[in-house]
């Protein structure tokens, strides 16, 4: 071993033991998932919507506050730490929802307003910070979802409206700002899930026909205009979550029989038949967000627990095949909205915090290693998952050697070393 590269170890070594003697008060493990409190929205809510805009701001749009709709919306800036005032929408709303459009434009559709179920929809434009009326869906809904297809069409899927469960489903031009319908479910869907597949297809899950909750999914071919019997749940439910992970596969958690609010979890990776269970949520809880992490780790966060509404967190681990406890957010969320900001973080905005609508923020960040251990060891722990506890790998002294290796994967031990001692330092992931 070169001399340089032993003193690099040496103090890479010294540093680690340090660290490692701190209490662990005094530090979160690394790949830990820590919460700060936010600056609070401008108008407390729940039942709003939001969606990302292409600059890395946070939309949030209408909800409900003690019994009155809200026109209201505002934008958080990650740089500023701050929310900012937006125009309002046209027509007061909750329960509708706010899909990015590829030319960068938001889509809103329906919802509940003062003249109860809702077909309107508006545009917003990030340019004039304005929304603007378009043409109606042909449906008036609220619990519906609302998917980006690759082709820039938007999906909107069932829902409740004047004729109550919806199986109707219709489809959105950006081009032109006009609807057309699209066939009919088999199955009308009320706070169901829809997950965009890695082949372009829609996956819709679950949900509640009007008399229970829904076993059985439908999957939607944009090239054939079609929908195909999907995979069938292992547990019928509604208000779930539902996550495209890195792989390709769906993770279906949480969600509500009728009966009781459901910690049982699935697992749908095609072209099999059915999904397949996973270890159960810690907590059982319906209406919960899932959002990914970045490291291929999934958060699920608030929701309700049948009585109550939830300040706890999870995360699910497909390495582990274990759901771990993600810590308490700084209050209760539910009815509740969550979106990952330019730096991975994600942001939990409003909601109840029992019984009253919240302006309460929570931002969830992934612990890296401490900067002091990555200056004075000169190269990241790349690709050390946080199941690991990495940094006791630094203290076997094997963490170096480690970053040497994935710094050029393939080439002979010589090159390798000369590789490294040049190795880039990259961030923790």
């Amino acid at each position: 071993m070169p001399a340089s590269l032993r003193e690099r170890v040496a103090r890479c070594l010294v540093a680690a033991t340090l660290f490692a003697s701190l209490p662990m008060a005094t530090h979160a493990a690394v790949g830990d998932v820590v919460w700060t409190r936010g600056p609070e929205l401008g108008v407390a809510r729940e039942l709003h919507a939001a969606a990302s805009l292409a600059s890395g701001e946070i939309l949030v749009a209408g909800g409900e506050a003690n019994s009155a709709f809200l026109a209201s919306a505002e934008v958080f800036s990650e740089p500023q730490n701050a929310w900012t005032a937006v125009g309002s929408l046209v027509i007061p709303r909750d329960q509708h929802t706010l899909t990015r459009l590829e030319d960068g434009r938001i889509l809103v559709a329906g919802g509940y307003g003062p003249t109860l179920y809702l077909s309107s929809a508006e545009i917003f434009d990030p340019a004039t910070s304005a929304f603007t009326e378009i043409a109606p869906l042909a449906e008036a809904r609220l619990g519906h979802t609302a998917t980006l297809l690759e082709d820039g069409r938007v999906l909107v899927v069932g829902g409740y409206g004047n004729h109550g469960v919806e199986a109707s489903v219709e489809l959105f031009d950006p081009a032109s700002n006009t609807w057309s319908d699209a066939p009919a479910l088999a199955v009308g869907r009320n706070q169901h899930t829809a997950t965009l597949l890695e082949d372009g297809r829609v996956l819709v899950a679950g949900g509640f026909d009007g008399n229970g909750g829904i076993g059985t999914t439908s999957i939607f071919d944009p090239a054939t205009n079609t929908w195909s019997e999907g995979p069938a749940l292992g547990t019928p439910r509604w208000l779930h979550a539902a996550i495209r992970m890195d792989d390709g596969s769906v993770l279906v958690v949480g969600g509500n029989d009728g009966a009781k609010a459901l910690a049982s979890a699935e697992r749908w990776t095609p072209p099999a038949a059915s999904f397949e269970a996973i270890a159960p949520l810690t907590t059982p809880r319906f209406q919960p967000t899932a959002t990914a992490l970045g490291d291929g780790r999934v958060l699920v966060a608030g929701g309700l627990d049948g009585t109550a509404a939830l300040d706890s967190a999870e995360v699910w681990s497909p390495e582990l095949g274990a759901w771990t406890d993600a810590g308490r957010l700084s209050a209760p969320h539910f009815h509740h909205v969550a979106e990952t900001l330019p730096s991975g973080a994600v942001l939990l905005a409003g909601g109840l915090d029992g019984q009253t609508p919240s302006a309460s923020v929570d931002v969830a960040a992934i612990q890296g290693p401490p900067p002091f251990l990555e200056r004075t060891c000169g190269c990241s722990l790349i690709g050390a998952r946080p199941e690991s506890h990495a940094w006791l790998v630094v203290i076997a002294g094997l963490a170096l050697a480690a970053c040497c290796r994935r710094a050029r994967p393939g080439r002979s031990r010589r090159r390798g070393r000369r590789a490294c001692a040049g190795a880039p330092r990259r961030p923790w992931r």
